[in-house]
């Protein structure tokens, strides 16, 4: 309940060590050894065909790549002998993946109240017995103190943000801006940002910071030609046409050059040109043409669930069942209140969507009122689009009742496509009989 300083490999192995130990002394130890068991299964599962120099997925498993094979045999061996002896060392690995876990986030279904219950008791003994050494690289959570391990933002509000709950993130945030602003912090906070050490070449920062400081970077020197070349691309998908916008007022009046891989931007700029072999050739502005597609070559209970889930929607049903547990593991699960939108009509996405529990309307936003289309409930998906061009939403989804969904990145299954050619085959296939139906029922009319 506290937050490591230094946080070296060593000194982290030996504060889990000392926490293994107060684990088997509480008598959790099978139950620790039982959910590593378990998700290590998992893990080798979704993992086993991953590329393991693949930072991007490799990110999301719980065992290090070099370390697979290990953990490959450890399974097989349980698997194949479940009363079979353990060695000291293969229990406390498997162990520590348990410790990995963190409830809100990754879906297992594997904490109940009961585990719940034992973590905190475990807590306040962990607390009680560590050593001195130990003791001093740790900074426990307290109200009456700033936790220098943890950001403004965490120390302000004394906790983690929920991420599965949609827009309360950036709600917090504005009641933290007018906290901030009311409590005279505002201009300290600004000032501390700014002096923040983002390490050699930005390394501190993640690659949308990075983006976003580039291009502020850039506006600040006030060019009277600015060239960005796929500047936006590690930005989120929420954020990125605001700051493109932005941009675009700061650029007023000047020139503004974006080279970008899709032409889903032309219809703000003035001048749209295509490079073909080689040679740019000037194409109207306007609206961007209609997409075409360009692609390459229990314990996880709910998790098997929700990949089953995937498995019966046409635009997921040629990914395997390994595949399809990835794409759900690395998906989020959001919460929405009823009358709450997911999306509005025009946006930018690049999530699609999969109805866990609830029902949410398809709304048609004319310029005479809104118009309802349709309602879609358990099990069905919608925004897939965005999962293959970055197209405005041309409608807008409000949820009916409160409801859960299965966010689906972009980024994530563009991957997975391009892994796999039957993937990519089968989504061409399923395009092609979209769109055949639609002409056919054009005619129709």
């Amino acid at each position: 309940f506290g937050s490591i300083y230094d946080e070296s490999r060593y000194l982290t192995s030996d504060i889990e060590a000392h926490a293994l130990q107060i684990v088997e002394s509480s008598g959790s130890g099978d139950q620790y050894f039982q959910i590593g068991v378990q998700i290590a299964a998992l893990m080798v599962e979704m993992f086993q065909d991953v590329d393991r120099s693949d930072d991007f997925f490799q990110g999301y498993n719980f065992i290090p790549s070099g370390e697979m094979p290990i953990y490959e045999a450890l399974v097989r061996k349980i698997k194949n002998d479940p009363i079979a002896s353990v060695d000291a060392i293969s229990r406390i690995k498997l162990q520590r993946i348990t410790l990995n876990i963190v409830s809100a986030k990754h879906s297992f279904g594997l904490l109940d109240t009961s585990f719940k219950e034992k973590t905190l008791r475990i807590r306040r003994s962990f607390r009680r017995k560590i050593p001195a050494h130990l003791n001093r690289h740790i900074h426990f959570f307290d109200s009456n103190s700033i936790n220098p391990e943890l950001s403004i933002r965490e120390n302000l509000i004394h906790g983690k943000f929920l991420d599965s709950k949609a827009d309360y993130r950036d709600r917090v945030d504005a009641l933290l801006k007018n906290v901030a602003h009311d409590s005279g912090l505002s201009q300290r906070i600004r000032q501390a940002g700014l002096s923040y050490d983002i390490g050699v070449r930005g390394a501190r920062l993640s690659s949308s910071q990075r983006q976003r400081v580039a291009i502020a970077r850039a506006l600040i020197k006030k060019p009277s030609i600015l060239i960005l070349k796929d500047a936006l691309s590690a930005i989120e998908g929420s954020r990125r046409e605001t700051i493109f916008e932005n941009i675009k007022t700061h650029m007023a009046a000047r020139s503004l050059i974006v080279i970008e891989s899709d032409d889903s931007r032309r219809a703000a700029f003035s001048e749209v040109y295509e490079l073909s072999q080689g040679r740019p050739r000037q194409q109207v502005g306007g609206p961007p043409p209609a997409a075409i597609l360009e692609v390459s070559g229990s314990n996880a209970t709910r998790l098997s669930t929700t990949a089953e889930t995937l498995a019966g929607i046409p635009l997921f049903a040629a990914i395997d069942q390994a595949k399809l547990k990835l794409l759900t593991f690395t998906s989020n699960q959001l919460t929405y209140d009823s009358g709450q939108y997911v999306f509005r009509q025009g946006d930018f996405g690049d999530n699609a969507y999969v109805v866990l529990e609830g029902e949410v309307e398809v709304v048609l936003e004319l310029p005479t009122g809104e118009k309802s289309l349709a309602r879609l409930g358990k099990n069905q998906v919608f925004g897939e689009m965005a999962l293959l061009a970055s197209q405005p939403r041309s409608t807008s989804i409000r949820c009916a009742v409160d409801t859960r969904l299965l966010a689906i990145r972009q980024d994530v299954f563009i991957r997975l496509v391009k892994e796999d050619s039957a993937i990519a085959l089968s989504i061409c296939r399923l395009l092609i009989d979209r769109l055949s139906k639609t002409l056919r029922d054009v005619s129709a009319k």
